[in-house]
């Protein structure tokens, strides 16, 4: 598994390039702080409360995993936000095309972050534990994303 912090640090990155097109197609307007800020401000902050959720559940459920892999899996995990929230820029035809992208490709990820997390984790309701919670939370955010910044056409 990498750990390294080049590739999820320019991933998240590109998260608040594709949220800022994003807030500024649907003509979000902020009182007190600006898009850009707005948008550094959710990515890095969802990258830093995913971190700290993964390793709040390895240190409950005892996983072997270090602190520099789960802040790169937790960075890696991102990239399937950017790819969503990009096509679902272009096909905003209602919410079908977005709740596919959502479950294809965000679904793809948690399960993947899940998967690593439980293969390093001892107990069977341990691995269930961590499965869920991840998944749960790496796929909510990306609904958070998509209903608070991106243009919706009803």
């Amino acid at each position: 598994m990498p750990s390294e912090l080049y590739g999820p640090l320019m991933t998240v990155l590109t998260l608040v390039a594709v949220l800022q097109m994003n807030m500024k197609t649907s003509k979000t307007s902020l009182e007190e702080a600006t898009l850009i800020e707005t948008a550094l401000t959710t990515c890095f902050g969802y990258w830093a409360a995913f971190s700290f959720v993964i390793y709040a559940a390895v240190y409950i459920c005892s996983s072997y995993i270090n602190t520099i892999q789960i802040v790169s899996l937790a960075g890696y995990g991102i990239c399937s936000h950017v790819l969503v929230s990009f096509l679902s820029e272009f096909f905003h035809y209602g919410r079908g095309p977005f709740m596919l992208f959502w479950f294809t490709f965000c679904g793809a990820s948690a399960l993947r972050i899940g998967s690593v997390l439980a293969s390093r984790t001892v107990g069977n309701s341990q691995r269930i534990i961590i499965l869920v919670l991840i998944c749960i939370v790496h796929m909510s955010f990306l609904l958070y994303l998509h209903f608070s910044y991106h243009h919706i056409i009803d």
